[in-house]
């Protein structure tokens, strides 16, 4: 049901992070941490740079098809990592592309990422590039593994991850000095996952993370055909990212989303919708306003007020509340301009964080010492292989 409680509800914020510059990603960090952001993202891309991003034209994120269209990004968890170190409360997500990876290795750093941030990991799962295939030796028909780039593989890829946690029991770590045992191996499987894309014989070799899972995010990309993006994003992420170019456009992929989870067999109250927007500063000496450009990005598009809300703060808080009290978005996913991240930033962080929390509509704190998990208000899930004893 729509808007059913949104007027109670807050908003949920989330920031993309990316660039060659550490300094400026661990001010960004800190930034949105002092903000109450939910959580961070960092993109990744396996293209190789092109010509002008040689000579500095670097950081573009608005790609058509919703990947990062720069290569110029450093890792997104090598990143994370130094960044889980100048940060206590924000959420970690990295994204990671299912062309490229294998279950098993995303499952290991995600949780070894958990672990150092003591429960603050996450992971977007998108396809990948198929003109990175290149770079991974992948240059004939059965090389390309084609099917990596569907969205069904997004859905399977994750589900994998999840059996992967799941090979450890949640109290299998014992470190029995006495008895010389670090772990109780009748809680410890192999899982055998087999599925049309990616197989793995398990168990993981770090203990399940501190969530159980790291939430998973979904990414809906701006295409003709959205229905496979759809179907692998309901059926198991923990946020949804959606790029509509107007509010009746969201509700309506809201309301698509949340009945295809009903239809798997899951709660839409467990999943978090949230619309891509890119905060822009326009600066003169006399006044300082923001446009918010719809979808994270709307190069080529127009400016009309289908795509963009432009004015002060007040009137951009005015504008927010106004899609939750639609029941269409549980929040915002806010991708910064090129050349211009820590200005943007800055305006969302002094101007209109604090007017929506003048409101009620925003945290005044994030939640000390917890888990993204419990940031989101996702609830911790249980180990899947007691849930079927």
């Amino acid at each position: 049901m729509m808007g059913g409680g949104s007027e109670k509800r807050q908003l949920y914020m989330t920031v993309a992070i990316d660039g060659l510059d550490y300094l400026d990603c661990v001010q960004l960090a800190e930034a949105a941490e002092r903000a109450c952001l939910h959580a961070i993202l960092v993109p990744d891309s396996s293209m190789s740079p092109t010509p002008q991003e040689a000579t500095g034209l670097v950081g573009q994120r608005a790609s058509a098809n919703g990947y990062a269209a720069s290569s110029a990004v450093l890792e997104p968890f090598t990143l994370l990592a130094a960044l889980s170190a100048s940060t206590s409360t924000i959420g970690l997500i990295a994204e990671i592309h299912t062309a490229f990876h294998e279950p098993f290795h995303a499952a290991r750093k995600l949780a070894a990422l958990d672990y150092m941030s003591s429960g603050r990991a996450g992971c977007l799962v998108l396809p990948g590039q198929e003109n990175a295939a290149a770079n991974f030796a992948r240059t004939d028909k059965q090389q390309m593994r084609l099917p990596c780039y569907e969205a069904a593989a997004a859905a399977e890829f994750g589900e994998a991850l999840r059996q992967l946690w799941d090979s450890w029991d949640d109290d299998a770590l014992m470190y029995d000095k006495q008895a010389g045992l670090q772990f109780d191996e009748a809680k410890v499987r192999e899982v055998h996952y087999t599925g049309r894309y990616y197989s793995t014989r398990g168990p993981l070799n770090i203990a399940r993370p501190p969530q159980g899972y790291p939430p998973l995010v979904a990414r809906i990309r701006e295409q003709a055909d959205k229905q496979p993006d759809m179907l692998a994003a309901a059926s198991g992420a923990d946020v949804i990212i959606i790029e509509p170019q107007s509010l009746e456009e969201a509700a309506k992929l809201a309301c698509e989303l949340r009945e295809l989870m009903r239809q798997q067999g899951r709660q839409p109250e467990q999943c978090r919708i949230l619309a891509s927007v890119m905060p822009v500063v326009h600066s003169s000496a006399n006044r300082a306003e923001c446009s918010l450009q719809m979808g994270g990005g709307c190069e080529g598009r127009a400016t009309e007020d289908e795509f963009s809300r432009e004015g002060n703060a007040q009137q951009l808080a005015d504008w927010m509340r106004k899609w939750q009290l639609s029941g269409a978005v549980d929040g915002f996913h806010m991708e910064l301009p090129p050349h211009a991240a820590l200005d943007s930033f800055r305006y969302v962080e002094e101007r209109i964080i604090p007017e929506l929390q003048r409101r009620g509509v925003f945290r005044q704190a994030a939640i000390d010492g917890g888990t993204l998990r419990d940031q989101l208000a996702l609830p911790r899930p249980i180990n899947s292989f007691h849930a079927v004893r």
